[in-house]
């Protein structure tokens, strides 16, 4: 089930500090992806002799997870996540106090 999930009525949860969290999230999976498509373009934008590894079908799928797991694990630190996430706030009619912005936390 999505993390977006809405009740049987339509309507998202009326929980304030579950909504909360739930847009954070989804704020956070928005940038993850924004920094997925960058580390693509920038793959696409090298060189083909300007690898560290061989262009090998191995490496290509080294060089995907690589990048994934920096899109997941960068999530959240650059900003643009506290943008949407205030977006989202303002759209699902979260009050000011709940939508302040959280200090960024270390991921391990």
């Amino acid at each position: 089930m999505s993390d977006l999930a809405l009740t049987p009525t339509g309507q998202m949860s009326n929980n304030n500090d579950d909504l909360t969290q739930r847009l954070r999230h989804a704020a956070d999976q928005v940038e993850g992806m924004f920094l997925q498509l960058l580390f693509k373009q920038l793959e696409e934008s090298k060189d083909s002799g300007e690898s560290l590894l061989d262009d090998s079908p191995a490496s290509n799928q080294f060089n995907q997870l690589l990048h994934g797991a920096l899109s997941e694990k960068s999530a959240g630190s650059l900003g643009i996540s506290d943008a949407v996430f205030q977006q989202l706030a303002v759209k699902a009619g979260l009050k000011p106090a709940a939508t302040a912005i959280a200090p960024v936390e270390n991921k391990p």
